[in-house]
């Protein structure tokens, strides 16, 4: 089986029921991000002969194809031309295919390839996404209604994340080695709305999703790979934060009535400790040396049952002084030939947080928690 019919076959699920108006999937991971659909009567087996409603062969590319009412969108690569497709989901015929090319030719890990991410659609149309050339938007025609440079980019394993569309802005986020961002593109027009940069940022190949905590607020929703980020949808402004230790960001996060659900690229021994490691010493030491202006704080700590929340008053305290901590030991550095868990047992409050804290990565308590 070559790459061509194995990317066709990443379809043949979807074309089943795709005529419905409820069978839509119009981004990485369909409806917000959440790689669930609300229709019924998808096929639970399928193959060449049963439940297959047709067959096409595509250009090979590693995104996902997206679904928009009648019409099947996908990417490719085939040498310097960057591939937009779309076919129709009731026949398998093409309706059109149109190429850009690449502008900005970059070097990726031999398993990335310029077409991964997966393009986002609505009724009017589609917008692409690809590294090397930055996105491109066609109507439902094909014809070209604007085109956005963007890149080149710096990224070991090269770029992944998705744009996305909701109403009429369409968003991408952009982590890299340095001079990470997520930028917001008018729908129609394809000028830039904001765009805000994300400092501390690194690597990262997450796609962002939409969160409304209530009827007054949009927050865009970004994983990275240190922080889980909430900007407001409308002016790009940074709302609140939480750090997260992660390897490098991947995937969507998720919501669930008013819970966000997060998954990270990690180990199950991370190389700082846990708060349930530290926090029992802090407790201890503050038995022993009583300082009146933080008794209070640290019997908070010593009955915190390490949950995060913005109203969470532990939360609040444990950032504050893993920071305030960090500062005062950062000179204290081990020695390369000292064990590094010794050094750690050593000056255990100067690392009082799960995650990375370093000076410069934007270390901040939402204002909601401690005002």
């Amino acid at each position: 089986m070559n790459r061509s019919t194995i990317y066709a076959a990443s379809f043949l699920l979807l074309l089943v029921t795709v005529g419905r108006a409820d069978a839509q999937w119009s981004r990485f991971r369909g409806p917000n991000g959440s790689g669930v659909d609300s229709s019924v009567g998808y096929p639970v087996e399928f193959s060449k002969t049963k439940n297959m409603a047709w067959k096409a062969s595509v250009p090979y590319g590693q995104s996902s194809p997206i679904v928009v009412g009648t019409r099947v969108y996908g990417t490719a690569s085939n040498g310097d031309r960057l591939i937009t497709f779309c076919l129709d989901t009731r026949t398998g015929r093409e309706l059109w295919r149109r190429e850009v090319r690449r502008e900005r030719p970059q070097i990726a890990f031999k398993t990335n390839d310029p077409a991964s991410p997966t393009p986002a659609a609505d009724e009017s149309g589609v917008v692409a996404f690809f590294p090397e050339f930055g996105l491109v938007s066609y109507n439902n025609d094909g014809k070209t209604r604007w085109t956005f440079p963007l890149g080149p980019f710096k990224n070991f394993y090269g770029m992944a994340g998705s744009p996305i569309i909701d109403g009429s802005t369409v968003v991408l986020i952009c982590d890299q080695q340095t001079g990470s961002f997520v930028i917001a593109i008018d729908r129609a027009t394809g000028r830039q709305r904001w765009k805000t940069d994300r400092p501390g940022m690194t690597i990262g190949w997450s796609t962002p999703m939409i969160f409304r905590p209530d009827a007054t607020h949009t927050d865009l929703i970004v994983l990275g790979s240190t922080r889980l980020d909430a900007y407001d949808f409308a002016s790009g402004a940074q709302r609140w934060w939480l750090p997260v230790a992660s390897s490098g960001a991947l995937g969507t996060p998720l919501v669930h009535r008013d819970t966000l659900i997060i998954s990270t690229l990690g180990s199950n021994e991370p190389w700082m400790p846990t708060f349930a490691e530290l926090i029992p010493g802090l407790v201890a030491a503050s038995a022993r040396h009583p300082d009146p202006a933080r008794t209070e704080a640290v019997a908070l700590l010593g009955t915190w049952d390490d949950r995060w929340s913005l109203t969470s008053t532990e939360t609040s305290l444990a950032v504050f002084w893993g920071e305030a901590l960090w500062e005062r030991g950062k000179d204290q550095a081990a020695p390369r030939t000292q064990c590094r868990r010794c050094f750690r047992a050593r000056h255990r409050r100067a690392f009082l947080a799960h995650a990375p804290i370093r000076k410069g990565h934007g270390w901040r308590v939402p204002p909601s928690v401690y005002g």
